[in-house]
């Protein structure tokens, strides 16, 4: 025959947790139903984000096309090395950052400057000179920072590499 203070002790037990889980079942529901906000939430986050992306870089290539020179204006373009100089000090550029920026060498972008008279310039070193006179300062370094962070990244990816032996 069981002791009456286990049978006690055991039905107490019992009805204790059934106040608990009583208690505690509205907690329950609503910590599931903030779950499942919080993963609508960041799944709608996700998608903002990646919409926001596609529409940024839209607006860039966008905005490329437009500072694009026609092939009329490339042949039309007088390049020299005081307008070079000039445009660099409007973009508000180092050498080395409006080499960055047209994608050649700083020593190019020195020997351009030092030149007497007209320069001739290569097709592409030449279009992106005539981009570059289209842009704005903050243009030119919102793009620098974009051509800083691609080096950085492909610089991270280089190192991560390694052949095996």
């Amino acid at each position: 025959m069981p002791n009456v203070a286990q049978v006690l002790k055991a039905e107490t037990l019992r009805l204790a947790r059934k106040e608990a889980r009583a208690a505690t079942a509205k907690l329950r529901k609503d910590n599931a139903a903030l779950k499942r906000n919080t993963a609508d939430l960041k799944r709608r986050l996700a998608a903002l984000e990646k919409s926001s992306r596609q529409l940024a870089s839209l607006v860039r290539d966008r905005r490329s096309e437009t500072l694009a020179p026609s092939r009329e204006e490339m042949d039309k373009a007088r390049v020299t090395s005081r307008m070079i100089r000039a445009l660099r000090k409007r973009l508000k550029l180092t050498q080395v950052d409006f080499a960055r920026l047209v994608k050649v060498t700083p020593l190019t972008v020195w020997t351009w400057e030092t030149k007497d008279g007209r320069i001739r310039l290569r097709t592409v070193s030449k279009a992106a000179v005539l981009e570059a006179r289209k842009m704005k300062a903050h243009e030119a370094r919102e793009r620098l920072d974009g051509i800083k962070q691609a080096e950085v990244a492909r610089a991270g990816k280089k190192k991560t590499k390694r052949r095996k032996r």
